[in-house]
């Protein structure tokens, strides 16, 4: 998800664990390469092209 999106209660697959901190810049790019398919909103959908997160730090 980018920015504000609405997620159906019925339709909920996936876990939402946390907001980026840094590096905001990196989903900026990604969002402006556009959607694969539509979501529930203009802000969703899967990206474009593949994203692969390599690691994460959990505070």
């Amino acid at each position: 998800m980018y920015e504000d999106s609405t997620i159906p209660r019925s339709s909920v697959t996936c876990t939402i664990m946390g907001q980026v901190t840094e590096g905001l810049d990196v989903v900026k790019e990604i969002a402006a390469n556009g959607l694969k398919s539509s979501g529930t909103s203009s802000n969703d959908g899967t990206p474009k092209d593949p994203v692969t997160i390599d690691s994460f730090t959990l505070n």
